[in-house]
């Protein structure tokens, strides 16, 4: 049985992205697609079906990571983590209110990561 959780990372920064998902291979998940813009993040949701979503606010395309994640959650309710550089207060909340989201901030401690991660697969 495999007891990996399957991870879609969405962020446009490709060195961000490279150290994201060996920190996360490290700790035993499945990083099972990356994205880099809202659409493609949407996509990999249908077609991936990840147990939990790493999306950064600022992406590249005509949304950002918050809209895609309202997009989202027409079809899914797949747990969203935002890394964000981005503090906004505002974000952060509406991020939130959607629901099933959490907010931390860039840089992250790799330590929160991994806890906010292990609260969805409990949740």
């Amino acid at each position: 049985m495999n007891n990996k959780l399957r991870i879609l990372h969405v962020d446009d920064d490709a060195i961000m992205g490279m150290q994201i998902k060996d920190l996360l291979e490290d700790e035993g998940y499945e990083v099972c697609d990356t994205a880099s813009s809202g659409s493609e993040a949407i996509q990999s949701v249908r077609s991936n079906k990840p147990d939990v979503v790493l999306m950064d606010v600022k992406i590249k395309g005509g949304m950002n990571g918050i809209e895609a994640m309202r997009e989202i959650r027409s079809f899914s309710q797949t747990p969203v983590i935002f890394l964000s550089g981005y503090k906004d207060t505002g974000t952060t909340e509406n991020a939130i209110a959607i629901g099933k989201a959490l907010f931390i901030s860039k840089p992250f401690d790799p330590v929160k990561l991994i806890v906010a991660i292990e609260f969805f697969r409990s949740n």
